[in-house]
């Protein structure tokens, strides 16, 4: 059975383990349609990436105009990772995989940016996933644990 987690147990996590950027709300907002979601396996999340690689725009086409940007690139990966999610486990439950804003360490200090994240089963935790990396970074590189002391987000959507 897979592990699962419920979309009030996902904002608490995130309102509680969060630091909200700078004169915004006081905490983190927490959106999630899905009221139970299934935590994916870090195998999973990789045969997922593998995937849908091809599918993603690669980095070379992000334009600094905004015309394709780190939001676009989040909402590409989290689109492809569902289709993948429904074509391959349709009896199973949605995935607990999103689209993030805010400053994250794995990115750069200061920076204000969009990422995708996971709660992976493995260890329950969170992840952040860089979409611009897919497809000319290994996995590995793509993924970095949530990191308490120095995310600062005010936004994680399912």
């Amino acid at each position: 059975m897979p592990r699962t987690i419920t979309h009030i147990t996902l904002s608490r996590y995130a309102r509680d383990h969060m630091t909200p950027l700078p004169d915004t709300v006081t905490r983190t907002l927490v959106q999630a349609s899905d009221p139970l979601m299934e935590l994916p396996t870090q195998t999973a999340l990789r045969e997922i990436v593998e995937s849908v690689k091809p599918d993603m725009p690669h980095a070379d086409d992000y334009t600094e105009n905004g015309k394709f940007d780190c939001d676009d690139f989040a909402y590409a990966f989290k689109g492809l990772a569902t289709r993948w999610y429904q074509e391959n486990r349709p009896a199973l439950l949605p995935m607990a995989i999103g689209v993030s804003w805010g400053q994250f360490q794995f990115f750069g200090d200061g920076q204000y940016h969009a990422l995708n994240w996971v709660f992976l089963a493995d260890d329950q935790k969170l992840y952040w996933i860089e979409p611009q990396f897919l497809r000319s970074k290994p996995f590995e590189d793509s993924l970095a644990r949530f990191s308490k002391s120095r995310d600062r987000v005010n936004l994680l959507i399912v």
